[in-house]
């Protein structure tokens, strides 16, 4: 009797633990767990002194913070917003991920990175502008292949750093 109600919840446990790594939540966090991974492993190791910071727990702070040397040796700083959705990512989230790059003094730029659905209103790799003028760039890596993700967030943080490395508006 006692071995039934044992394999009657580890079964009931099972599922639990299935259905909970089903929820959006953990979907969120194990997204932004492989864009954390792409950054530290990838980008980290190809831009000389870039460090990244895991603000995903913080409000009003996009989700990872990267900081990469221009090419005058100054810092600067990139907001990086991802998501996992199976829908296209709103227009909510572009404009939170706007506010949060104005928001923050140090911050020249941002990229929404969506792994597993389109952008609305944007396109692979197109940049649109805060309202303090600073670049976001959208990148979606629904259509590109897996082991292509850590190359194509590289090539993305190398145009906000090329554009959000020059001061003057016409330059960009």
């Amino acid at each position: 009797l006692l071995e039934e109600k044992l394999d009657a919840r580890e079964k009931q446990l099972a599922e639990l633990t299935t259905a909970a790594t089903k929820s959006s939540h953990a979907i969120g966090k194990k997204g932004e767990s492989e864009v954390y991974d792409m950054l530290l492993n990838g980008v980290c190791q190809v831009f000389q002194y870039a460090t990244v910071v895991n603000m995903s727990g913080e409000s009003h702070a996009a989700d990872f913070h990267l900081t990469v040397q221009g090419k005058d040796g100054a810092p600067i700083k990139i907001l990086i917003d991802s998501k996992k959705y199976t829908r296209p990512v709103g227009s909510s989230e572009i404009k939170k991920l706007h506010s949060d790059v104005d928001g923050d003094d140090e911050a020249r730029g941002g990229i929404m990175i969506s792994l597993k659905s389109s952008i609305h209103t944007a396109r692979m790799f197109m940049i649109k502008y805060t309202e303090k003028g600073r670049p976001v760039l959208y990148l979606t890596l629904q259509d590109v292949e897996e082991e292509r993700h850590q190359d194509v967030l590289c090539w993305a943080v190398y145009v906000i750093q090329s554009i959000a490395g020059k001061r003057d508006m016409e330059e960009r």
